[in-house]
């Protein structure tokens, strides 16, 4: 089964400046083991977000992908719709929360 795609919302990659990133940042420390947990569960759901782009000559159809989503732990980015994020047009990023200020005492 497949579906045809709009360029413009799902292209990734270098040439293609139409991928929108979300940031989140988080207050508490991330479980990366929960956070998977929670993807995976959450994916299930939502089944439309598993999915990757194949080309079909000049057309694009997203099509099933069970290979799990990236968990980049260093928060560095990951190009979506390749090898690096699974072929997934989702991947996730864990960055350590930088130190908190010290109060000042004056």
């Amino acid at each position: 089964m497949g579906y045809r795609v709009n360029n413009l919302i799902y292209a990734a990659g270098p040439d293609m400046t139409g991928t929108i990133r979300t940031g989140i940042t988080m207050t508490e420390p991330v479980v990366p083991q929960i956070l998977e947990h929670g993807i995976r569960k959450a994916s299930e759901r939502f089944p439309y977000f598993s999915v990757r782009l194949v080309r079909y000559g000049s057309e694009y159809r997203m099509e099933p992908n069970d290979r799990p989503f990236v968990i980049s732990p260093d928060g560095r980015a990951v190009t979506l719709g390749t090898e690096e994020s699974n072929d997934h047009l989702f991947a996730f990023a864990v960055a350590s929360l930088p130190p908190a200020p010290t109060p000042s005492l004056a």
